[in-house]
């Protein structure tokens, strides 16, 4: 990507896997194909890691939501010049109709659930398995997005779930921890693919390789390029009618 003038400012609200938002940003500049400093997406980023579990409330285990403290991370973002804002993390857009309403007119919010349903459904994807928190599992995040594309989304066991919830808090951690348990279910599954539908899951180990998975952090990235260049050569092309 080179420099341009039109080039808008991402705004992240984070602090929700402090470690998967650091791989995150790490993807977001790797993919710049940056010759300097100005070639590199401007990003604002609220890390706020103190705001309440999600998983926790939507599985009714606390009554904080953190519904209030993401309106606020928005509007902190887009105070300070945030025109897209996305937030790496998959259980929290169980409040994306919130950011929605509350964002401004003319900010842009990358739907990290809209995003993968899309990439499956442009890959023809007709089953997937999805790896998630208990929250997302609890209010259906990914199935209602991915069932309204006609795609069958399955649930690991409880036993899976569990040893998923291990993993990610692992990775919350800073601890290595892998998915090599999941190889013969996956096999077995006869899915089209794996979603891996929690962030900190992106950061575990693979003895299955990356191919069956579907990174949620990657397809996050690539659509936020999609998305700042259709908006930079919209810029570009209106600029050239007004000349």
């Amino acid at each position: 990507m080179k420099s341009d003038q039109s080039k808008r400012t991402l705004g992240i609200i984070g602090g929700m896997g402090p470690h998967s938002d650091i791989a995150f940003l790490e993807m977001l500049h790797s993919r710049a194909n940056a010759e300097s400093d100005s070639d590199y997406i401007p990003v604002l980023y609220d890390g706020n890691c103190r705001r309440p579990d999600r998983s926790d409330f939507l599985t009714k285990k606390s009554k904080q939501c953190p519904g209030k403290s993401l309106i606020t991370s928005l509007k902190n973002l887009e105070k300070c010049g945030a025109s897209v804002i996305v937030m790496p993390c998959n259980t929290a857009h169980y409040w994306s109709k919130l950011i929605l309403k509350n964002k401004r007119r003319k900010t842009v919010f990358i739907d990290m659930i809209s995003a993968v349903t899309e990439y499956c459904r442009a890959n023809s994807f007709k089953k997937v398995i999805l790896l998630a928190t208990p929250g997302t599992y609890e209010k259906n995040i990914y199935r209602k997005s991915l069932s309204a594309s006609g795609i069958e989304c399955i649930y690991p066991d409880n036993g899976i779930r569990e040893k998923l919830l291990s993993v990610i808090r692992d990775i919350k951690r800073g601890k290595s921890a892998d998915l090599s348990f999941l190889d013969d279910f996956v096999a077995d599954s006869g899915c089209d693919k794996v979603i891996l539908g929690c962030t900190e899951l992106c950061l575990a180990g693979k003895n299955s390789g990356n191919a069956v998975y579907i990174d949620s952090l990657s397809v996050l990235t690539d659509k936020i390029y999609s998305v700042l260049m259709r908006k930079t050569n919209a810029s570009k092309q209106k600029s050239k009618t007004e000349s």
